[in-house]
């Protein structure tokens, strides 16, 4: 993040597990797994219901998939590490 609190995108380097927060105040987890590859699951937001959480988009790397989850929804923020994954699970119950 930016002194004036605007994401960068370019600066921003992936990394799995990361909670994504955007615009629209949805929230992504995203992964780099073996059977799946890169993909990005949404746990919140405005056309999701918050009983379930499930698999949005898959590319094939990290930093693609980024671009495409800013693309369409703006990225505001990102959170790493497992407190930050275990706060978004624990905020949208």
């Amino acid at each position: 993040m930016s002194e004036n609190n605007q994401f960068e995108i370019e600066r921003y380097k992936p990394k799995s597990w990361d909670v994504i927060r955007t615009q629209d105040e949805g929230i992504f987890i995203i992964t780099n797994g073996k059977v799946f590859g890169p993909t990005a699951y949404i746990l919140h937001g405005p056309t999701v219901d918050n009983t379930s959480t499930y698999m949005k988009y898959q590319d094939v790397n990290l930093e693609k998939l980024v671009w495409k989850i800013n693309s369409e929804y703006t990225i505001i923020s990102v959170e790493r590490g497992f407190k930050a994954l275990v706060r978004a699970s624990f905020r949208i119950l």
